[in-house]
């Protein structure tokens, strides 16, 4: 099951906000007694406040309890010893845990000499993990790059509009209240200066075409913007656009309203190709990330799903015959590269798009002797 798959569990009724954020820990652990409300500093909405609509559900932010997703303090500690630690001065952070795979963060310093420098920070190995196995602590991969002072004040910007937003759920019913599992959780701080935050705020899996949807696109277009090749990643212009939309509430809704129209055009295709597209698009990231390259054809497709099939069947107690979906003419897609390097896939009536993978989550280069064995990448690509 995918980390952003969404699951409602019903649970015992329990406090949903604690007095003092373990939030404020994870982002500065000298913080151990300072309420969450002057973390915060936007708890506009108290639990006697009216009752939202659904449609603004996904419209703002929700004051930070890290204990909802992760309860044990040792987890928050580990989170932020290795995903935070550092001096010098911050503008942005953003910590997301998500429920199965590795932990990571976005940090911003302020702009000097012109730069602002932004990193990626992402574990080894799941914290959570190792916690749970009692393993050592694992290290951290950071990556990183620079923005000019404008870019980086779009990007502040962008986080100060959401965070003055972030206020409590409407009232839950009395009787019950609701956990969402396997998901992901986002947590954003802004600072004014130093390593204090001066406001926090959370969302767990928002939906994609929603003002807090849209913020996470902006944090992962960063992440991008350090991890992917020069050729493959989003412009700092396109980042800018992206940061300056999240402030400007007319272009954000019309943003949201392209959002949910190129929905409404994929919900349009059958969920049996929207799958068998899904299935291709994995076995195709497969052998970028193994080879170097995009598959050129459906051989190489054939290639990569027979290999890729025995390596998984190994520790498998229910063996699966190929990661093509059951009954797909895999002859009838179409695979083609834009001038960004993203692969198109194509079937009779749809098409879908995949960017340049990253390549340092699910799927990792050390991979490839356990997959490939003694066999060569399709068309002679590098190993």
């Amino acid at each position: 099951m995918s980390d952003e798959s969404l699951r409602a569990m019903r649970v015992p009724r329990r406090r949903v906000l604690s007095r003092h954020s373990k939030l404020a820990r994870m982002f500065n652990p000298l913080l151990l007694f300072v309420p969450l409300f002057t973390l915060a500093g936007v708890a506009r909405a108290q639990s006697t406040a009216a009752p939202q609509s659904a449609s603004l559900a996904e419209d703002h932010l929700e004051p930070s309890s890290s204990e909802i997703f992760q309860p044990r303090d040792e987890h928050i500690d580990l989170l932020s010893q290795l995903l935070l630690k550092g001096d010098g001065e911050r503008s942005v952070a953003a910590v997301v845990t998500p429920s199965f795979a590795r932990e990571w963060a976005i940090l911003m310093r302020p702009a000097a000499g012109g730069r602002a420098k932004i990193e990626m920070r992402i574990a080894n190995e799941r914290i959570a993990t190792t916690l749970s196995e009692r393993k050592k602590a694992p290290g951290i991969t950071t990556y990183e790059g620079s923005f000019r002072a404008n870019t980086a004040q779009a990007i502040v910007d962008a986080w100060s509009a959401l965070l003055r937003d972030t206020r409590y759920p409407a009232p839950r019913p009395a009787n019950r209240s609701y956990v969402r599992t396997d998901s992901t959780a986002y947590e954003f701080a802004l600072y004014e200066r130093g390593r204090v935050p001066r406001m926090t705020g959370s969302v767990l899996s928002p939906a994609p075409c929603s003002r807090t949807g849209k913020f996470v696109e902006l944090l992962r277009m960063l992440r991008r913007f350090v991890v992917v090749p020069q050729s493959a990643k989003p412009s700092e212009k396109e980042i800018a656009q992206r940061a300056l939309e999240l402030s400007d509430s007319t272009k954000l809704q019309s943003s949201i309203a392209e959002c949910k129209k190129n929905e409404s055009v994929v919900s349009a295709v059958s969920e049996t190709t929207r799958l068998a597209i899904d299935n291709l698009g994995e076995l195709s990231t497969w052998q970028y990330c193994l080879c170097g390259g995009w598959p050129s054809g459906t051989s190489d497709l054939r290639f990569f799903d027979k290999r890729v099939t025995a390596w998984q069947n190994k520790d498998s107690q229910i063996p699966i015959e190929s990661l093509v979906y059951p009954g797909f003419d895999l002859e009838s897609a179409r695979l083609t590269v834009d001038g960004s390097g993203a692969l198109r896939i194509s079937v009779p009536g749809y098409t879908h798009t995949i960017p340049v993978p990253e390549c340092i989550d699910d799927v990792r280069p050390k991979s490839a002797d356990e997959i490939l064995g003694h066999d060569h990448c399709p068309g002679g690509g590098a190993r």
